[in-house]
């Protein structure tokens, strides 16, 4: 199953990632398990409150776990952004090995 090498990617990338990289990738993986790994659709302020952190580090978390391709988002203008893994970076990194 697919989640099962994304999981291992991240463990692989575990050292690399900070504290609250940490946090928050953990905190969507527990979302997207609850919804069967479907993309999760969930305001900026429920993860604020959930991770304990303020607005300009959540912005600076998003961007660099999106940088290291481990999560995709997609902003929908004014209703809570779309969060998804990116599981497409575990087959490339399949085929490269």
């Amino acid at each position: 199953m697919e989640i099962y090498s994304y999981i291992e990617f991240v463990a692989d990338q575990m050292a690399e990632l900070t504290g609250n990289e940490v946090k928050m990738l953990l905190f969507l993986l527990n979302e997207m398990n609850k919804r069967y790994w479907r993309p999760v659709t969930m305001p900026e302020s429920t993860i604020l409150k959930a991770l304990n952190i303020s607005r300009p580090t959540f912005f600076e978390i998003r961007e660099r776990l999106h940088s290291k391709q481990l999560i995709f988002y997609q902003s929908n203008g004014r209703y809570a952004p779309t969060y998804a893994l990116h599981f497409h970076n575990v087959r490339r990194k399949a085929l490269d090995e």
